[in-house]
């Protein structure tokens, strides 16, 4: 009998990725979704000018740029079904190229 082992691989690689989206720090389906927060105009209200870009960070964090300011918006859970989100200036960003030897 021969052993077919293409299903499984496939299926093992699939398992890893749902865990990797799951338990990582970058979630894939909110990093596709992230444009969404330009939809609510309670946020909207607190940033300066009109936003240019969404950039997903990870857990819950994003970088929102406009035509006047950047900005750094938390994603805070709170224990409703409200979600609540912290919004913070960027004042400078700061690129480190980080040696990986």
């Amino acid at each position: 009998m021969k052993f077919n082992k293409r299903p499984f691989v496939i299926t093992a690689l699939i398992l890893l990725l749902f865990a990797l989206n799951t338990f990582g720090p970058y979630n894939v389906l909110t990093a596709l979704t992230a444009n969404n927060l330009a939809e609510y105009p309670e946020l909207q209200q607190e940033l300066e000018g009109k936003i240019v870009d969404i950039d997903y960070k990870g857990r819950g964090t994003y970088q929102v740029i406009t035509d006047s300011k950047d900005y750094i918006i938390v994603e805070i859970h709170s224990q409703e079904s409200v979600v609540k989100y912290k919004v913070y200036e960027l004042s400078r960003g700061v690129e480190i190229y980080k040696n990986p030897m």
